[in-house]
């Protein structure tokens, strides 16, 4: 299992309900497969299954970057410059909103409702073990270190020789 699959399942259960980040609408958690998470979309439920692989691209395509638009739009090709594009490289639907709450939920971003809605990596923290001032020193540390000490859902932290670690010890 890799870490955002991880947060997700640790933080999320089928049947829960989640508000869009406007909080005009809500979906709902159906299932977590071995491939993909199945949320399901609008009055008729519209099922809708999102690989675990894109969802793992996420951090990598937001690490570097501050605040970015969600984007979402019924444009099949999205804006590259947000959630949205990223996602649709995966999935030609509107599913940007829907992702960055999951994403927020499990701890892996945060989100700034205010209009047009982004978000940002959520701050990291090094593996067990390892010290973050070694892990800074090193280089191994891809993300801000800010914020430490609060409380929350678990932190998803990628070192840059490729390991990552969600740290549930908080």
């Amino acid at each position: 299992m890799t870490s955002v699959e991880a947060a997700i399942r640790k933080q999320l259960t089928p049947g829960t309900r989640l508000p869009t980040p406007t909080g005009r609408s809500t979906f709902e958690i159906s299932e977590m497969t071995a491939d993909s998470l199945i949320l399901l979309f609008g009055p008729k439920k519209t099922r809708t299954p999102i690989s675990w692989a894109c969802l793992e691209g996420i951090p990598d395509y937001l690490r570097g970057r501050q605040w970015i638009r969600i984007g979402a739009n019924r444009d099949v090709q999205g804006d590259q410059d947000a959630l949205d594009g990223y996602l649709k490289g995966f999935i030609k639907r509107q599913t940007a909103d829907y992702i960055a709450v999951v994403l927020e939920q499990a701890g892996v971003v945060e989100l700034d409702r205010t209009r047009p809605a982004r978000l940002r990596l959520r701050p990291c923290r090094p593996e067990p073990g390892t010290s973050l001032s070694a892990a800074e020193e090193d280089g191994r540390l891809a993300g801000s270190t800010e914020s430490l000490t609060q409380g929350g859902p678990p932190q998803l932290a990628r070192f840059n020789d490729g390991r990552q670690a969600v740290d549930s010890a908080r």
